[in-house]
């Protein structure tokens, strides 16, 4: 997919890459094949007829609008904001910030993260894009948290909030009140600290983290 900024800077992104897209935008899709794009900021009121909310702003939306330009309408920040980056920003009284990286493009890939931590049976993919920071948390077969990382965070269980995207493998999880469940390529976890998890059969998990990535496999 090829994004043009209004000031016509162009940025084609692949598979595995990140964006960070302020307002003011066009996009398009390059070749034969679909995009799919994972959106944890806008996708709330995306090409709905009426208007895009954003913080502090409002964009009309054209009806039958087929691109942003035609719409004139990006949503900046999506109005999810209990699951999204702005709420941890907010609680870090660093929401200035958030809104200055926000009017700057940025485009990264998985392929070059910014920072790799390898830990038993597994590493976490971490990139700094837009203000925060998103991880690829990639697990091997026989990886569990409370064997593999519990020595390192050195906490009863894994106290890192996660808002992930599982991309593939099958990876269970189990909740401090005893609340248990398996997601699947395709699944959405919101998991509040106070969990453990591991892997569920012979195929690594891969998992896109926008929320409890930051401090992922860090020893405290």
């Amino acid at each position: 997919m090829t994004t043009r900024m209004d000031d016509g800077t162009d940025k084609t992104s692949k598979a595995g890459d990140v964006l960070n897209i302020p307002p003011g935008h066009d996009a398009w899709v390059v070749g034969n094949e679909p995009a799919v794009v994972l959106d944890f900021q806008s996708i709330v009121d995306y090409a709905k007829q009426g208007k895009a909310r954003g913080a502090g702003s409002e964009y009309p939306i054209l009806p039958g609008a087929k691109s942003n330009r035609e719409a004139n309408a990006i949503l900046a920040t999506g109005v999810c904001r209990k699951h999204s980056r702005i709420s941890l920003l907010e609680k870090n009284r660093d929401f200035a910030g958030w809104r200055a990286a926000m009017k700057k493009s940025a485009h990264k890939t998985f392929a070059r993260p910014d920072d790799t931590r390898e830990f038993p049976r597994g590493r976490a993919e971490i990139l700094k894009v837009g203000g925060g920071e998103v991880g690829r948390l990639v697990f091997q077969p026989g990886w569990r948290w409370s064997n593999d990382l519990k020595p390192i965070a050195r906490t009863p269980s894994c106290e890192a909030p996660h808002f992930q995207y599982h991309v593939s493998g099958r990876l269970a999880i189990r909740m401090d009140d005893g609340t248990e469940f398996v997601a699947g390529p395709g699944d959405v976890t919101s998991l509040p600290s106070g969990h453990d998890a591991w892997v569920v059969g012979d195929e690594p998990v891969v998992v896109v983290d926008w929320f409890g990535a930051s401090n992922y496999a860090k020893s405290k």
